[in-house]
């Protein structure tokens, strides 16, 4: 079997080189000239392309060459790496692609190549992209065509809706969900019990397989905070952050759905919290945004300006909660006085909870302690870019991660491929030595328009 590269796949993680083959029977895999020139051009910088392109050369430097080849219609360098055949291959003409838009011409040259192999090996070649439209096109020349996926399962139930017998809906705290819950899967964080006979509700989240009923007292702890949660799904996600047993909440939340909101509100709860071990609030967020400038935002004179179009979620959650915290003071009633003192509020609750705002760009060599540690836009993220944030988390830390599936501007991936994805899927396996827990944030919040919005554009 002959797989063939493009380049998408080798930046989206230069590992596939090597990890792809897993999935075959003992395959070689094949890189077009023209993948090589792509990915070298790709090397300057400090964006994550950048490194996966740097990393793809210090891969290659570590094979040795088995032979090299000339045929009529191409020339082949077999190299030899880690136990996996790679051939290096350029045709010895390509066509003239004139009615080609230049755009698109190392698209065709990579599928010509892909076709020469696919012609040598009697139809056993496949060509892996996660380019829609370079597939497309190599369909078009009887191509094998497939993409790759970290994962091939994105449907997770984390939220779940139980009718129950009265006599066991009475007796829940502590008890082991699989004796209440017979389809129980470990990915089933949330439960919303109903009593079959009377139709009332009991809220629980579940640890270690133990069900923990969010009871009226436990309910009123939780409420008691700035920005209170607003319906069933937001008091979970802040009784799992709050849950001193729990070390990374992963919340798939629609946007307007409040994630940054109970995010921030609760982590400010945990540290003014004298009982807990934080002592610093660390809101982190992907420099990846809709102009696709990658992680490179540049390092000319302006930086605090550059860095703050994407810290802006945190800002405008810290006016928020200042702003409610000042109108429910009787002195502040006078709408114009109390936005005169937003600015001073936001940098005393930053002063009073150690906040900072980062990007992931400046992220390696640093260790996080003693904080509680927010991670937004996580489907903007990457594996490689995930773990170095991950790797980052020191001792007496809890981490929160938040994002959309349906919110990605990374161009190289997708929602099989995310960071949020893998941590996500991770969380149907519950023999981590940390404690993982889900949430979904279905309903949004922030105003009709929005909630319009998400119903029309996302269907």
């Amino acid at each position: 079997m002959y797989i063939v590269l493009d380049t998408n796949i080798l930046l989206l993680d230069a590992n596939n080189l090597l990890t792809i083959a897993e999935d075959y029977d003992n395959p070689t895999i094949v890189l077009p000239e023209t993948v090589l020139d792509e990915i070298d051009s790709k090397k300057s910088g400090y964006s994550e392309v950048a490194y996966q392109a740097r990393q793809f050369g210090r891969l290659l430097t570590m094979a040795s060459t088995v032979s090299i080849d000339k045929y009529d219609d191409y020339a082949c360098t077999a190299l030899q790496l880690q136990g996996i055949t790679i051939h290096v291959v350029s045709a010895t003409k390509y066509p003239s692609f004139t009615d080609t838009a230049p755009s698109i011409v190392n698209d065709r040259k990579i599928i010509y190549v892909a076709t020469l192999y696919n012609n040598k090996t009697d139809d056993n070649t496949i060509f892996v992209t996660n380019d829609v439209m370079c597939r497309i096109r190599a369909q078009a020349e009887a191509l094998k065509v497939t993409d790759y996926k970290s994962i091939s399962d994105v449907e997770i139930k984390f939220n779940k809706k139980l009718e129950i017998p009265e006599e066991l809906f009475d007796d829940l705290q502590d008890k082991d969900i699989t004796s209440v819950d017979q389809s129980y899967k470990p990915e089933n964080c949330n439960y919303t019990f109903v009593n079959k006979v009377t139709g009332q509700h009991k809220l629980a989240i579940i640890r270690d397989k133990t069900i923990q009923v969010i009871d009226k007292v436990a309910e009123k702890d939780i409420r008691n905070q700035d920005m209170p949660p607003l319906n069933t799904e937001q008091l979970f996600l802040s009784k799992a952050i709050l849950d001193p047993y729990i070390d990374i909440i992963i919340a798939d939340a629609r946007a307007g759905s409040g994630k940054t909101v109970t995010a921030i509100s609760n982590a400010i709860k945990l540290v003014r919290n004298t009982n807990t071990p934080y002592d610093s609030v660390i809101y982190i967020r992907s420099s990846i945004n809709d102009e696709d400038k990658g992680e490179d935002i540049g390092y000319l004179s302006g930086n605090d300006e550059k860095l703050a179009i994407y810290l802006h979620p945190l800002e405008d959650t810290l006016e928020l909660i200042a702003r409610t915290r000042l109108s429910k003071s009787a002195k502040n009633k006078n709408k114009n006085k109390l936005e005169e003192k937003v600015p001073s509020k936001v940098d005393e609750l930053r002063a009073q909870c150690n906040i900072q705002g980062i990007i992931t760009l400046g992220l390696r060599g640093r260790t996080l302690k003693n904080a509680v540690v927010i991670v937004d836009e996580v489907a903007n993220l990457s594996k490689a870019s995930l773990q170095k944030v991950l790797t980052r988390i020191g001792e007496n830390c809890k981490v929160i991660l938040i994002g959309s599936n349906k919110q990605i501007d990374n161009p190289y991936l997708n929602k099989y491929t995310n960071g949020l994805s893998l941590l996500l899927n991770a969380c149907r396996i519950n023999n981590y030595s940390v404690k993982l827990h889900a949430v979904e944030l279905p309903k949004v919040v922030r105003s009709k328009v929005a909630e319009f919005a998400e119903n029309i554009f996302t269907k």
